[in-house]
């Protein structure tokens, strides 16, 4: 049986490769190496399929029939081959695994036959493509065909053209901002007036659309652009766009040759999306591009042109110039003929052009017998020069209006403006200072070393530094004005310094404003010196009378405990409830006591600010409350909270206070208390929220001042300063406390400086 594979193998007329489990080539027969033209078979054995015999499909890229066999062992259909020569084969492929008897592939087949029949490869869509291929390869135009987010085709001639490889196009945005283009008049050429992208957004076709191309050299490239949108079957915008550009540089050369002599047109500027017409004056006749009926508004089929029809299309305000331009030129008064004036469209709207031609024939009396021309759409230069001349006059306005000194500079130093409020100020009118040095300015006359002082600053600031300093200046009447003065360098996209920019700004009113201040902060100073005395003073004041008060209540406690104990049994009930009043009554006293105590503490304490992980320090409040927590079914949810710095002694009685109001001001069947926190800016902003009584609004600031509380002593207990703590708490760390309510809970909200380095005084 191996002898009849084995001469089947080897006289088949159909090439068989064999392949491992892994697609590296083991075996190829005597037609394979025939057909694919291989030298011999050493050259491909032990090498991947998958890189040294490469077939092309219609449907699949190479790699998917590879993906297909390994998922269903199969793969059958026509494929193409590239022989070495530059010849294409169209073949027909049947591809299998070959497996062991457990079903292991064990290796592939590869198997494939030439098609022959004529039919066949006429009407194959593969060989149709492997034409179209080679077709888009010798256009001379350039062709590029790209969606809405990339460029998916481009033939050899964009290489050649606009100097970029299929490499750097394909796969990069459709309109890159590193492609500098420009219009024909020099003007920026923006990206959303670019033909490809208004055919993709309007599903419009746009013809002979010229844009020079800066190529990565710095040569300049003149294309003459088409766009045609590509549709899905049934939709009605464009998937894509297929983009074919001429080189015509050669023909704007000439034409900027032809403008610069002023003897004749070259009509060859047809298709360049410049409208062209050659006009002869005695019998009215004219030719016109699309290009040029298009930008007058008038039909494909129009050969004459009276002067009265012309006229009437130019816009009122327009028409004397334009005709007496004309008339000048056709008597030879005037070389050349431009100008620039509104054509009105069919809608009734007005776009600018440019109108440029030329006689070049006349009669031997000197009457013009032929003139060729052409008109350009510049509704854009135009559009784009009224916005820069609206900006430089709101410039100049807000120049002048600024009320601090400011002007320009030449890097050397010159004087190109100076402000009204720089003029008025010295007495003097801009032509006194213009073209002048900065430094023999009328502001500086008053000392020899400051103007040398300012020289030696407009050197630095010419080599690129940035110069600020404060001096004083001097005005009319010898007035005299302390300013902050800086010295600003304008770079160009070299790097170049080529502009100063010169700023005073008055600082008079400052300088006497930090006179004061200073003064101002001596005394407090001294006031603040005195008050830290008043507060220690009243730290050991707290700190006695808390230890004095809570003695005899102490003693309190202790008879009332002895009473209850040893006379219980002799007392009735109104007796043992004078007793436990009195208890509880001394209770809230000691608790009071210690709060206020807590309460002073806490303003003047004088305490490190240390590292805190908030979240362990949280989750042992937690544990301190577990008995409530059980005894009311409750939750307390802990988020991952931030490392911060602060007094954690402080935090934890924060947290207390806060997960403690929310367990004990809560009527719900299973309290839930949450804890979280962001980060927005410089502060850590936590929120402690609960599902509670909530609080009604116009107590929001009334709950945080001491003694302050919502409900009486038998329905919650509390000495009212917890969230008077809270507060100091907080804004001995730089934040702030807040709260949002409602009926089905309260969130508190506070923050702490996240570079805190010291606590704020209390």
């Amino acid at each position: 049986m191996n002898d009849v594979y084995e001469c089947f193998y080897l006289n088949a007329s159909e090439g068989i490769i064999s392949t491992d489990a892994d697609f590296s080539i083991s075996s190829l027969n005597p037609a394979a190496i025939r057909i694919l033209q291989v030298g011999s078979e050493q050259e491909v054995i032990g090498k991947d399929i998958q890189q040294s015999v490469i077939f092309h499909t219609i449907e699949y890229s190479f790699q998917e029939i590879f993906y297909l066999l390994r998922q269903s062992g199969r793969w059958t259909g026509r494929i193409s081959y590239h022989l070495p020569d530059g010849g294409i084969v169209l073949l027909s492929g049947n591809f299998y695994a070959l497996r062991s008897k457990d079903e292991e592939v064990q290796g592939y087949n590869f198997q494939f036959g030439v098609v022959s029949d004529p039919e066949v490869i006429a009407n194959s869509l593969l060989h149709q493509q492997e034409q179209y291929n080679t077709f888009l390869s010798t256009l001379a135009e350039g062709m590029i065909v790209h969606t809405h987010t990339d460029l998916v085709l481009c033939n050899p001639a964009v290489e050649r053209i606009i100097g970029l490889s299929s490499e750097q196009l394909l796969g990069r945005e459709p309109i890159d901002p590193r492609w500098h283009c420009i219009h024909e008049d020099g003007s920026p050429f923006p990206f959303e007036t670019h033909p490809s992208v208004i055919t993709l957004q309007t599903g419009q076709a746009l013809r002979g659309v010229i844009m020079g191309v800066y190529q990565i050299d710095g040569s300049l490239t003149w294309i003459s652009i088409n766009s045609e949108p590509v549709f899905e079957p049934g939709a009605n915008t464009p998937t894509a766009v297929v983009v074919s550009f001429s080189d015509i540089t050669g023909l704007i050369k000439a034409e900027q040759a032809i403008k610069e002599t002023e003897q004749r047109w070259h009509l060859a500027l047809e298709g360049s999306g410049i409208g062209v017409w050659d006009w002869k004056p005695q019998t009215q006749e004219i030719y016109m591009s699309p290009q040029h009926l298009q930008l007058l508004g008038l039909p494909g089929n129009h050969t004459t042109l009276d002067m009265n029809e012309w006229t009437r299309l130019i816009h009122p305000d327009d028409v004397q110039l334009v005709v007496s331009t004309l008339e000048k030129h056709l008597t030879g008064d005037d070389n050349y003929y431009r100008t620039e004036h509104r054509i009105r469209q069919k809608n009734g709207t007005y776009r600018w052009v440019l109108n440029r031609g030329s006689v070049v024939e006349r009669d031997a009396q000197g009457q013009a017998l032929r003139m060729i021309g052409t008109t350009t759409d510049i509704s854009e230069r135009k559009r784009i020069e009224k916005a820069e001349t609206k900006i430089s006059q709101r410039f100049i306005a807000i120049f002048n209006s600024m009320y601090q000194f400011i002007g320009l500079l030449e890097p050397n130093g010159t004087i190109i403006e100076a402000n009204e409020t720089a003029l008025v100020f010295a007495g003097v009118g801009a032509g006194d200072v213009i073209g002048k040095p900065l430094w023999e300015g009328p502001w500086f006359s008053y000392s020899d070393d400051l103007q040398k002082e300012i020289e030696a600053d407009v050197r630095k600031a010419a080599q690129g530094e940035f110069i600020r300093r404060e001096i004083q200046i001097v005005g009319k009447d010898e007035q005299r004005l302390f300013i902050d003065f800086s010295l600003k360098p304008v770079w160009d996209d070299k790097g170049k310094v080529i502009l100063l920019i010169p700023e005073g700004r008055d600082i008079t009113g400052l300088k006497q404003t930090e006179q004061l201040l200073q003064e101002a902060n001596e005394k407090l100073a001294k006031r603040a010196e005195a008050l830290a005395v008043s507060n220690a003073e009243l730290e050991r004041f707290a700190y006695v009378a808390s230890h004095d008060l809570q003695e005899p209540l102490r003693t309190v406690n202790m008879f009332l405990e002895l009473l209850e104990k040893k006379y219980s049994d002799r007392l009735d009930d109104n007796g043992r409830r004078y007793i436990l009043t009195v208890k509880r009554a001394a209770e809230r006293m000691k608790n009071l006591i210690q709060d206020l105590l807590q309460y002073a503490r806490i303003g003047n304490m004088n305490t490190e600010v240390r590292p805190i992980n908030s979240k362990v320090l949280v989750q042992s409040v937690v544990e301190a409350f577990q008995k409530s927590i059980i005894e009311k079914s409750a939750e307390v949810i802990v988020h991952d909270l931030p490392n911060i710095k602060g007094e954690d002694a402080m935090i934890y009685v924060l947290f207390q206070n806060l997960i403690g109001n929310g367990l004990k001001y809560n009527t719900s069947q299973r309290p839930v208390v949450e804890v979280g926190s962001s980060e927005e800016g410089g502060k850590w902003v936590f929120y402690v929220k609960d599902n509670g009584i909530g609080i009604e609004e116009e107590y929001f600031e009334k709950i945080f001042v001491i003694f302050q509380r919502l409900h009486k002593k038998d329905e919650y207990s509390g000495t009212g300063i917890g969230l008077a703590i809270c507060k100091r708490i907080v804004e001995r760390h730089q934040g702030h406390i807040w709260l949002e309510s409602g009926p089905y809970g309260t969130t508190f909200y506070f923050s702490i400086n996240k570079k805190l380095k010291n606590l704020a005084t209390g």
